[in-house]
């Protein structure tokens, strides 16, 4: 199982400062693993959104790493909100 948070704060309307924190627990909830630490996030445009962070402690784990970034050390992630009018302004959304 693993479990995340972040806590942002906005800085301005498109850059805000937060910590992000994820606990892993292993079956049977005998184990835990931890990484956390700041991030940094800009929003250039609307439905998009860059941050960047470092964890100051991290785990690896091949079946979670997709959803949230654990490794210990910098990091730089993106994330895009597409729909169906994403396109639409160049011409290859719906007719």
């Amino acid at each position: 199982n693993v479990f995340g948070a972040d806590i942002r704060f906005d800085l301005s309307e498109t850059l805000d400062f937060g910590l992000a924190g994820t606990v892993r627990q292993n079956p049977g909830g005998r184990a835990y693993a931890w990484s956390g630490g700041p991030t940094l996030g800009l929003s250039p445009m609307n439905n998009t959104y860059i941050s960047v962070g470092y964890n100051v402690v991290g785990f690896h784990d091949r079946d979670f790493e997709a959803s949230r970034y654990t490794r210990s050390g910098p990091f730089v992630t993106l994330r895009l909100k597409l729909d169906q009018n994403s396109f639409s302004a160049i011409g290859l959304g719906r007719r």
